[in-house]
C-alpha cells in the first residue's frame, strides 16, 4: 500500500521549495500525495503552483485583511484538523519556518500523525529574530519525527538541542533542486530567454543590475527605511541600475513610497531605458525571478531563500539583516552580513562593484546549501522509514528503548545498546563481498566526470555495452568538500537501479588540492571525534539504504599527493603520538580508519565491505610510508585494494602491469597475508607512436590474473576515464582504438571474470552455500 503524504504549505517560498519534491513524490509509486494550501500568500503562491503543474486538494483561503499571527495559527489548526479527519495521512510534510509550518506541525502532533520537517535546524540563536520564524522552527523541531537538515551545521544545531541523531538527515536544500531545474530550463530554451528579455526590455544591459528583495518583519520600521535610503544613495552611481520586486505587504510599499518618492518608477509595458535608476516591479513568478537573479550582478536581500539560491548562479549576496540563520553562506564567502544601516550597505555594495578580485572571490565560492538531489534523499529516507516500520511490530519499542539509552546512559554504552537492538530486530543477513573461488569480480569507474563524484546510470549502461559485460560494482568518489560529510543518496540510488554495488572512495579533504596538508581535515581531528556527528549520520543512511556498499577510506594512502598520507599527519617522527615504534603519520591514519569503522559498527551499518586502498607506485618510497604501518588490522579490513597503472601521461615511462604489481606484492604479503586483493584501479593510456601497445598492456594485465599469476587477486576495477589532459592524449577509456576495445572485450568476456557477487553475513561470519546469484539490490 502506498504511503500517504500530505504536504501543507501556504507561502511562496514554501511552494518553491516543495514544488519539485511534490512533483517527484507524485511520480513515485511508493507514495500517494495530497496538497493542502492554507492561502497564507494566496496570490503569490498560485503562479508557483501553475509552474510546477500542481493543483491543491484543498485551499483554506485563510488570508484576511489585518489578521494577526494568532488568527493565522488558529485558522490553520482548526481547518487542517477537520481536513485530515476525512482522509488521514501517514505523514504531514512541512517546510521551513512559516506560521503555516508551525501550526500544521502542531495539528499533526495533536492528531498523532508523523511529521517530516524539510529545511530543519536553521537557527539564529535569538528567538525574536527573525520574528516569528525563529520560534516557528524551534517549535516544529520539538515535535517532528524526521528532520531534513540542509547542511551539516543545521544538523549540529539539532544535535545540540538533543534531537535524536537517527531522525536527522543531511539532504541539502530542496530550493536548490528547483533552482537548478528552472535555471537549466531557461538557459536551454531560447524562446524563454527571448520572452523574458522583451518583458524586461526597460533594463539597460550596459549597466550592472542589482536585484533587491526586502520583506521580513524585523526589517519593518526604521531598518526598512535605512535599507531604502541605501538603495537611493547607490542609485546615484552611473554604472548600476536597481530592480526591486516589491513585496505586497502594505508596510513595505508604504516605506518604498515614502523614501523613493518620484525617484523610483513602476515598470510597465511602456517603460523605456534610462527613465529611472530604481525600477519597482510586482512580485514575479518563479521563472522570471530566477531569470532576474541570473541576469543580476549582485543581490541585496533579507530573504533566506535568496541567500541559498544565489550562490548556485554565481551571484554575491549582501544580507541586510543583523543576524542570519544561514551562516554557512557567510562562512563559504557567498554572502556578507551587512546589517540595516545605510552607510554599511552602501560601503559593502561599492566594494563589490569596484573591486573585481573581491567580486570574483564571492561569485566563485562553493554553495554550501545543496547539490540538486535533496528531493531524492528525502523521499528515499521516508520510504526507508516506512519499510523499517513495516518489518516488525517491535520497531517502535526498539526506537524508544534506544532513545532512552541515549538520554540516560554514557555515550559508549548507549551506542552499544542501540547496536544490539538493531542486530536483534534485523532479519536479513548483513552482506559483505566474499571472494569467489571460481574467478574474480569485474567492476569499473564508468567515466563519471572530472570530480568522480556524480554517478550516471547512462554512463554505467554505456560502459557495459562497450565492455560487453555487466559490472559488479560502480566506483565513485565521496569528497568531504568544505568539511561536509553527506551520504551520497542519489549515487547509491542510481547504482541500485542499475543492479550494481556502490563502491565509494571516501576522501577526507575539504579542498581538492594535492601535495599539501588539508586546511580543515586532519587524521587527528577525526581521531578526536571532530567529525563524529556527520559520520554517524552517514552510517545510519548507509544502514537504511538497504544495499551492500563497498567503502575505501583515504584512497591511495601511501601517496604523498593526498593530504591523508602520513607525510601530512606526522610523517616519520614516532615519538609525538601513540606507539613510539610506529611512525606518527601512518599511525594516525591507522587510528582514524579504526575510529571511522568503530562509529559505523556502533550505528549498525553492517552491509559494508571495507577496503584499504594503497598505490603500487607508493611515494615517498621510504620505510615509514610502507603499507604495514598504515594497516588497521585484520578485524577492520575485508580486502586490500591496490592501484596498478601503466603509462598515465605521454611523458611517463611504459610499465607493464605484472611488473608493477610484483614489485609491490611483498608489502601486501607482510601487512595482510590473509586478505584477498582487489585491483581498486587499473588502466593505461594509448600510445600514439606504437600501434596496439595499449591493447597488449590490457591483455597482459587481465591474463596475468585470469591465468593464475596473482592467485590472491579476486577482483579488478577498470578506470574508464578520459584522463587528465585537455588534448585527449591521456585517455584511459577502452574505446581509444578498435584493437584496444576488441582486446578488452575478448579478455573480460572470459568466464573467469564475474559480474555477480557472493556475500557472507558480516555478523555471523558464515560461508555461503556457493551461490553465485547477484546481490538483491
Amino acid at each position: 500500500m502506498a504511503t500517504k503524504l500530505l504536504f501543507v504549505l501556504g507561502t511562496r517560498p514554501e511552494a518553491v521549495k516543495l514544488g519539485t519534491l511534490i512533483k517527484r513524490a507524485q511520480r513515485d509509486s511508493r507514495f500517494s500525495v495530497s496538497i493542502c494550501s492554507t492561502g497564507q500568500h494566496r496570490e503569490m503562491i498560485r503562479p508557483i503552483f501553475d509552474f510546477f503543474g500542481l493543483v491543491p486538494d484543498v485551499d483554506f483561503g485563510l488570508m484576511k485583511p489585518g489578521q494577526t499571527l494568532t488568527d493565522v495559527t488558529c485558522a490553520v489548526l482548526s481547518q487542517l484538523r477537520a481536513y485530515i479527519q476525512t482522509d488521514r495521512p501517514d505523514w504531514i510534510i512541512v517546510q521551513g519556518d512559516t506560521t503555516t509550518t508551525m501550526a500544521a506541525s502542531l495539528c499533526a502532533f495533536y492528531e498523532k500523525i508523523k511529521i517530516a520537517h524539510v529545511e530543519a535546524g536553521l537557527r539564529t540563536g535569538d528567538i525574536t529574530s527573525p520574528f516569528p520564524e525563529e520560534l516557528n522552527r524551534r517549535v516544529t523541531t520539538l515535535i517532528s519525527d524526521l528532520h531534513f537538515a540542509p547542511t551539516p551545521l543545521s544538523a549540529e544545531n539539532l544535535l545540540r538541542e538533543n534531537v535524536d541523531g537517527r531522525q536527522i538527515h543531511i539532504t541539502g536544500n530542496t530550493g536548490i533542486d528547483a533552482l537548478l531545474e528552472v535555471a537549466g530550463l531557461i538557459r536551454r530554451e531560447p524562446a524563454i530567454q527571448e520572452s523574458f528579455s522583451q518583458h524586461f526590455e526597460f533594463l539597460d544591459a550596459r549597466k550592472k543590475l542589482i536585484l533587491v528583495t526586502v520583506h521580513r518583519r524585523e526589517s519593518f520600521g526604521e531598518p526598512m527605511r535605512n535599507i531604502m535610503r541605501a538603495l537611493l544613495k547607490l542609485s546615484k552611481r552611473d554604472d548600476i541600475e536597481l530592480i526591486v520586486p516589491l513585496h505586497m505587504n502594505p508596510e513595505v510599499r508604504k516605506v518604498a513610497a515614502e523614501i523613493f518618492g518620484r525617484r523610483a518608477r513602476w515598470a510597465s509595458a511602456h517603460s523605456r531605458r534610462g527613465e529611472t535608476k530604481i525600477w519597482l516591479i510586482e512580485p514575479q513568478d518563479y521563472l522570471r525571478f530566477v531569470y532576474l537573479m541570473d541576469r543580476s550582478h549582485l543581490i541585496i536581500t533579507d530573504s533566506g531563500g535568496v541567500q541559498e539560491e544565489a550562490p548556485s548562479l554565481g551571484k554575491p549576496v549582501l544580507v541586510v539583516r543583523e543576524s542570519t540563520e544561514r551562516p554557512e553562506a557567510v562562512a563559504a564567502g557567498t554572502s556578507k552580513l551587512v546589517g540595516s544601516e545605510a552607510a554599511g550597505i552602501v560601503s559593502a555594495a561599492g566594494y563589490l562593484l569596484d573591486d573585481p578580485a573581491e567580486y570574483a572571490r564571492m561569485s566563485r565560492a562553493h554553495n554550501p546549501f545543496g547539490d540538486g538531489f535533496a528531493c531524492e534523499k528525502i523521499l528515499e529516507t521516508i520510504a526507508a522509514q516506512e519499510e523499517i516500520r513495516g518489518e516488525t511490530a517491535t520497531t517502535s519499542v526498539v526506537s524508544k528503548v534506544a532513545q532512552l539509552a541515549a538520554n540516560v546512559m554514557r555515550p559508549t554504552a548507549a551506542a552499544m545498546l542501540s547496536l544490539m537492538l538493531v542486530l536483534c530486530t534485523r532479519t536479513e543477513a548483513a552482506k559483505k563481498v566474499l571472494p569467489s573461488p571460481d574467478g574474480a569480480y569485474f567492476g569499473a569507474y564508468a567515466d563519471f566526470g572530472a570530480t568522480e563524484d556524480k554517478v550516471s546510470g547512462a554512463a554505467i549502461e554505456k560502459f557495459q555495452i562497450e565492455a560487453g559485460k555487466k559490472i559488479a560494482w560502480a566506483y565513485f568518489s565521496d569528497h568531504w568538500i568544505n568539511g561536509e560529510i553527506r551520504f551520497p543518496f542519489e549515487n547509491v540510488a542510481v547504482c541500485k537501479r542499475a543492479g550494481v554495488i556502490p563502491y565509494i572512495r571516501m576522501s577526507p579533504w575539504s579542498e581538492m588540492e594535492h601535495n599539501r596538508q588539508d586546511p580543515l581535515i586532519s587524521m587527528q581531528k577525526i581521531i578526536d571525534g571532530g567529525f563524529d556527528s556527520p559520520l554517524r549520520s552517514w552510517a545510519r543512511s548507509a544502514r537504511e539504504s538497504g544495499t551492500p556498499i563497498m567503502i575505501e577510506f583515504g584512497p591511495e594512502v601511501n601517496g604523498r599527493w593526498f593530504p591523508w598520507n602520513g607525510k601530512w599527519n606526522g610523517g616519520e617522527i614516532s615519538t609525538r603520538y601513540g606507539d613510539p615504534k610506529i611512525p606518527d603519520g601512518p599511525e594516525r591514519f591507522r587510528d582514524a580508519y579504526r575510529h571511522v569503522i568503530d562509529l559505523f559498527r556502533e550505528e549498525g551499518a553492517d552491509d559494508i565491505t571495507w577496503i584499504l586502498h594503497v598505490d603500487a607506485a607508493w611515494s615517498p618510497e621510504q620505510s615509514w610510508n610502507e603499507l604495514r604501518h598504515y594497516y588497521p588490522g585484520d578485524d577492520y579490513i575485508d580486502w586490500i585494494g591496490v592501484s596498478v597503472f601503466g603509462r598515465q601521461l605521454p611523458q611517463n615511462n611504459w610499465i607493464l602491469f605484472p611488473k608493477v604489481l610484483k614489485s609491490f606484492l611483498p608489502q601486501i604479503e607482510r601487512a595482510a597475508p590473509s586478505k584477498p586483493i582487489l585491483i581498486s584501479e587499473f588502466g593505461v593510456i594509448e600510445d600514439r607512436d606504437i600501434a596496439d601497445r595499449k591493447a597488449i598492456w590490457l591483455r597482459q594485465a587481465l591474463q596475468s590474473v585470469s591465468k593464475g599469476l596473482f592467485k590472491n587477486v579476486r577482483g579488478v576495477t577498470y578506470w574508464n576515464s578520459p584522463g587528465w589532459l585537455a588534448s585527449g592524449r591521456a585517455d584511459f577509456r577502452i574505446t581509444t582504438s578498435a584493437e584496444t576495445l576488441a582486446t578488452f572485450r575478448r579478455e573480460i568476456g572470459q568466464p573467469f571474470w564475474l559480474s555477480d557477487v557472493q556475500f557472507v553475513d558480516s555478523r555471523m561470519r558464515q560461508e555461503p552455500a556457493g551461490s553465485t546469484k547477484p546481490p538483491r539490490l
